[in-house]
C-alpha cells in the first residue's frame, strides 16, 4: 500500500502552491517522450527526498485532455510521482497488488511541462529500473468515457471507475482526483452516484477548503452530494472515493454552479452580525436561517481577534442541543458540542487565537432541524484552553521535540464524542514532516 506520508506531504505541498520535493540539488532533468521506455538506476549521488529515498526526474510536455500512462518496473518496491502546473500531483506505489511496480494513468488537466519522479517506497534503496511513458492524442477521450481523473468544467458530468491501480487512501479506499478552477465566492454543487458501492466525496482547495460527504441526506440515498462556497481563487480538487476500503466499481461525477457568485470575502457562512468580546447575543435558530449540508440551521457572527488572545465562547439553550464552532486566519478552526467540565449539553469552548484578523463564530445545533432561542457570549479568559494541546505550550510545539499530553474530560470534543487536543508548529512550503502519537492508554 502507498505510503501515507508521501501522499500527505504532496497534498500539503500542492496546497501551498509549490512542490519542493528534493532535499539536495537535482541532476539535470532528462526528457522522456510518449512511446519511449528508458532505463535508469537509483544510486548514490542521486537527489534524495527528505526521508532518504533516491529520486530521478524526467520531464515531458502534455496537452489538456491527453490520457497519459506512466509505468515503473524494478526489483525493488518502487514509487511514482507526477507533478505539473498549478500544483497538480498524483502518485502511486503499487499498480496492482501484490505487484510492487508502480503505475499511473492520468488525464492531463492543462497544457504544460510535467515531471515524473522515479523513486522508492523506502529510503536508501538503490537498483536498476525501467520507465515507460504512453500518451493518447489531446482530447481523444469523449466526455462520457470512463476516466480516473483530470480537469472538469462547470456543467460537466463524467463517468469514472474505482479500480485496482488507483491511488489509495490510508484505510484502503481507492480514490480518483479531478480538478476545476474555482472562483472566490462561487458556490458549487458536486454530486457522485454509484450503484456498485457506497459513494463518498471529498473536496479540497485553497483557503483551507476541506469538505467531505458520505450520503446525500437531502435525497435520502447512499450517493454523495456537496454544496460548497469557494473561499479563494484557485484549483479545487474533487476526490470521488468509497465509504469502505477496497470497494471498486463505476460511478458518475458532476459539478455545477448554484446561483450567482457571491462577493463576500470569507470562506465561512455569511455572517448574521458582528459580536465583540464581552458581548452577549440573544437570537433564535429558525426557518429562513442558513443551513449546513447536514440540515442544521446556523447563524454566523464575525469577531475581530488578536494573536494570542484566549477566548471563552459559550452557547446556551433550553430548547435544543447547542453546537458552536469558530474559524479564522491560518486555517484555524475549533468546535464544541457539550460543556463537559460543567456536565451540561450547552457548548463551552476555550480557544487561543493564532493570528490577528477576522474570525467567524457559527452557532448551530447538534442535530438537523432543531430550532429555538439561544444565547451566545464571548469573553477573554485566563484559563488554559484544553483544546490547544498541553496548556500554554500549544503554540510552542517545535520540530524534533516531543510533548506529553492527556485526553480528559474538559477537552474539546469531536462531534462523535472523541476528546481532542490541538497543537501548532511553524512550517515551510515543501517541508516534509513526520508526526507520531503513541499511548498505552488509548488507541
Amino acid at each position: 500500500m502507498a505510503s501515507p506520508m508521501k501522499r500527505t506531504f504532496l497534498a500539503i505541498a500542492a496546497a501551498v502552491g509549490g512542490l519542493a520535493l528534493l532535499s539536495s540539488p537535482a541532476r539535470a532533468q532528462q526528457a522522456i517522450a510518449a512511446g519511449q521506455t528508458l532505463r535508469g538506476a537509483l544510486a548514490q549521488g542521486d537527489s534524495r527526498l527528505s526521508q532518504g529515498e533516491y529520486a530521478d526526474r524526467y520531464t515531458f510536455q502534455a496537452r489538456a485532455g491527453q490520457s497519459v500512462t506512466v509505468r515503473m518496473n524494478a526489483r525493488f518496491d518502487n514509487y511514482l510521482i507526477v507533478i505539473g502546473p498549478n500544483g497538480f500531483s498524483q502518485q502511486n506505489d503499487d499498480e496492482a497488488a501484490p505487484n510492487t511496480n508502480a503505475g499511473l494513468t492520468i488525464t492531463i488537466p492543462r497544457d504544460g511541462a510535467y515531471t515524473i519522479i522515479a523513486t522508492s517506497l523506502a529510503g536508501n534503496i538503490t537498483g536498476d529500473y525501467t520507465l515507460t511513458l504512453a500518451a493518447s492524442a489531446a482530447g481523444a477521450a469523449p466526455q462520457q468515457a470512463s476516466v480516473s481523473g483530470g480537469a472538469l468544467q462547470l456543467g460537466q458530468s463524467v463517468r469514472g471507475t474505482l479500480a485496482n491501480g488507483d491511488e489509495r487512501l490510508a484505510n484502503g479506499e481507492f480514490v480518483d482526483t479531478f480538478t476545476i478552477a474555482g472562483q472566490r465566492g462561487q458556490t458549487l454543487v458536486v454530486e457522485m452516484a454509484s450503484t456498485e458501492f457506497d459513494a463518498y466525496l471529498m473536496v479540497r482547495g485553497p483557503g483551507g477548503l476541506q469538505q467531505d460527504n458520505d450520503d446525500d441526506g437531502e435525497r435520502g440515498s447512499t450517493n454523495s452530494r456537496i454544496t460548497v462556497t469557494i473561499p479563494e481563487n484557485g484549483q479545487i480538487n474533487i476526490r470521488p472515493t468509497s465509504y469502505r476500503g477496497g470497494e471498486t466499481g463505476a460511478y458518475t461525477l458532476s459539478v455545477r454552479a448554484q446561483g450567482q457568485a457571491q462577493t463576500a470575502a470569507a470562506a465561512q457562512p455569511a455572517a448574521s452580525g458582528e459580536i465583540g468580546i464581552g458581548q452577549r447575543v440573544n437570537a433564535t435558530l429558525a426557518e429562513g436561517d442558513g443551513l449546513l449540508n447536514s440540515g442544521e440551521f446556523r447563524d454566523a457572527y464575525t469577531l475581530n481577534g488578536r494573536r494570542g488572545q484566549q477566548l471563552e465562547v459559550r452557547m446556551n439553550s433550553g430548547e435544543f442541543d447547542p453546537y458552536v464552532a469558530i474559524a479564522g486566519p491560518n486555517d484555524f478552526s475549533a468546535f464544541n458540542d457539550d460543556d463537559a467540565e460543567n456536565n451540561t449539553r450547552n457548548s463551552r469552548m476555550l480557544v487561543t487565537l493564532p493570528a490577528d484578523g477576522a474570525y467567524v463564530i457559527m452557532a448551530t445545533s447538534y442535530a438537523a432541524g432543531e430550532r429555538g432561542s439561544y444565547s451566545l457570549t464571548i469573553a477573554e479568559s485566563n484559563a488554559a484552553a484544553p483544546g490547544q494541546g498541553s496548556a500554554s505550550n500549544a503554540d510552542r510545539l517545535r520540530l524534533g521535540r516531543g510533548v506529553r499530553g492527556q485526553l480528559a474530560a474538559g477537552d474539546t470534543t469531536l462531534r462523535s464524542g472523541e476528546f481532542t487536543d490541538t497543537y501548532r508548529f511553524q512550517g515551510e512550503a515543501g517541508q516534509r514532516v513526520r508526526i507520531d502519537m503513541s499511548s498505552s492508554a488509548l488507541d
